[in-house]
C-alpha cells in the first residue's frame, strides 16, 4: 500500500494514524483527555513506564489545538464543521441508558433462559 513509518511523528504506527490527532482533539474537547490516558495508566501499573514519564507524555498529548489536517479528516469522513460542533455539545453519558434493539432482544432471551433454568 506504500505506507512507511514516519520517524518524525508520534502517530505513525498504524495506517490510520493521519486521523489520530483529530480523534484525540475530539476526545479532548468532549472528555478532557486523549485515548492514550488509559494506555498510559496501564503501562504505569505494569511497570513499563514511570508516572512522571506518563505525565510528560500526557501533557504533550493534552491539547485543545485543532490539528492541521482537520479539514482533510472532515472531508474524508463526509462530516461538516457543524456536525463536528454538534459532537462537542453532546453531554457525556448521553447514550449510556440507550439499549439497541439487539441488546433488548438479548436481555429478553437471557431473562427467558434464566426463567426456564429456574433462576428467577
Amino acid at each position: 500500500m506504500g505506507w512507511t513509518d514516519k520517524s518524525d511523528s508520534d502517530f505513525s504506527k498504524h495506517l490510520d494514524c493521519w486521523a489520530e490527532p483529530f480523534t484525540n482533539y475530539v476526545r479532548e474537547k468532549r472528555f478532557g483527555h486523549s485515548r492514550r490516558i488509559s494506555q498510559l495508566s496501564n503501562m504505569i501499573r505494569l511497570g513499563e513506564i514511570t508516572r512522571e514519564k506518563a505525565l510528560e507524555i500526557h501533557e504533550k498529548d493534552h491539547s485543545n489545538t485543532e490539528p492541521l489536517n482537520t479539514e482533510q479528516v472532515l472531508s474524508a469522513l463526509n462530516i461538516t464543521r457543524d456536525d463536528l460542533n454538534k459532537v462537542f455539545t453532546i453531554p457525556s453519558g448521553k447514550y449510556n441508558a440507550y439499549l439497541s434493539r439487539a441488546n433488548k432482544i438479548f436481555a429478553w432471551v437471557k431473562t427467558q433462559s434464566e426463567i426456564l433454568k429456574g433462576k428467577k
